[in-house]
């Protein structure tokens, strides 16, 4: 029963993390409704878990409500997971769509070569892990590669929000440089009409 407990608090101790997360990349709290069900459900069960133990001191019974309360965290894990990934992922598309592939490959050169194709491969995975709803609960395996790649999706958000100050300057750069080369070209092809017409002008003497 004490390593029972101790896997519970460990696993408890993990979804409220990526819990908190997803309240901080969901600041209006849209999609967070159906883990604070699976949280009510476990509460529940913890109940009835105490009545089996106190009052009906029925071994079967207290397992049996282990077992169910156990599986609603689990539950609640994978929905915040889902929720938490997309927000990363979210995030991610909202920073780099700002930028044209020039700005981004010069400030953020690993984005190209590395993440984007991690990124890939992790959405890749969770669609995966969501097909497998139904029979998810409970597998320490799938558990443990869900947070992995949620914590792989985090470090990508994080090291390219670092490097936002970096894109934005690039990009006014880029943009100067861009105004700059149609203000030459306009004095060029303005140099080149005044020319034409001065030569014109010249024939008609």
């Amino acid at each position: 029963m004490e390593e029972s407990w101790k896997k519970i608090i460990e696993k408890y101790n993990i979804i409220k993390e990526i819990f908190i997360e997803c309240e901080e990349t969901d600041p209006e709290l849209k999609t967070n409704l159906q883990p604070l069900n699976e949280f009510r459900a476990a509460l529940d069960h913890i109940i009835r878990m105490m009545d089996a133990y106190y009052q009906i001191q029925d071994e079967q019974e207290w397992k049996n409500q282990f077992n169910k309360f156990n599986s609603h965290l689990d539950r609640a894990f994978f929905d915040i997971c889902d929720m938490v990934s997309i927000n990363y992922r979210n995030k991610i598309v909202d920073i780099v769509v700002r930028y044209d592939t020039e700005t981004i490959r010069t400030a953020i050169p690993q984005y190209f070569t590395e993440w984007r194709m991690q990124i890939e491969d992790i959405s890749e995975r969770i669609a995966k892990y969501r097909l497998q709803k139904g029979t998810r609960v409970s597998n320490e395996e799938l558990f443990q590669n869900y947070k992995n790649d949620v914590y792989k999706l985090r470090k990508i958000f994080k090291d390219i929000s670092h490097q936002q100050l970096v894109l934005e300057k690039l990009a006014k750069e880029n943009r100067e440089k861009k105004t700059e080369s149609v203000r030459l070209k306009y004095i060029a092809y303005g140099g080149f009409g005044l020319a034409v017409i001065s030569l014109i002008h010249s024939f008609l003497k």
